[in-house]
């Protein structure tokens, strides 16, 4: 299991999960994104495209949930 609480966007990358892992992602940052109405966009401290094909579980990262 691995929760990840950094407070770095997309920090934790898939060469630092292992197969099968249960990966919990409470970070909440800030990253700019001119296309969005607001000029950012809310991302996790896990790379969710490279990390989630790996795990047996995987939170949604912010954008997922936030206005």
């Amino acid at each position: 299991m691995l929760i990840a609480a950094i407070g770095r966007a997309e920090f934790v990358t898939a060469d630092m999960v292992k197969p099968g892992a249960v990966v919990i992602d409470v970070g909440i940052n800030r990253v700019p994104d001119p296309s969005k109405k607001t000029g950012y966009r809310l991302t996790g401290d896990v790379h969710f495209p490279s990390v989630s094909p790996l795990c047996s579980k995987i939170t949604p990262y912010p954008a997922a949930w936030a206005p």
